[in-house]
């Protein structure tokens, strides 16, 4: 079974990339061979800016209190727009390329 991933993210400048999910996101840059940037978004999940271009959708879901969360992303400066889908509520922006960062509220306890 699978207990991890890496999606390769598409950037159009690396050092400007990696600044937007270190500061904005909080997460944490990944020390790493051959000179690849990768980031630890938590739960084995990673992400590796890669210089190119095209774009990508990220369904993070969040841990913990989702409003509490998504209230420290916007004090960083990121604009959310909120909504509610099938599975609960959301919040969505994009990074700097245009890549689509969708945040998932925790699933309800049945």
């Amino acid at each position: 079974m699978i207990e991890s991933g890496r999606v390769l993210l598409p950037v159009a400048d690396v050092e400007r990339a990696l600044r937007f999910y270190i500061e904005r996101l909080g997460v944490k840059l990944i020390a790493s061979p051959a000179g690849t940037t990768r980031l630890d978004l938590g739960g084995g999940f990673e992400v590796e800016l890669m210089p190119g271009t095209g774009s990508a959708r990220l369904a993070l879901q969040v841990r913990g209190d989702f409003e509490e969360a998504i209230g420290t992303y916007e004090n960083r400066g990121l604009v959310l727009q909120r909504g509610q889908g099938p599975t609960g509520t959301y919040a969505e922006c994009t990074d700097l390329d245009g890549n689509v960062l969708h945040f998932e509220s925790p699933p309800l306890s049945p």
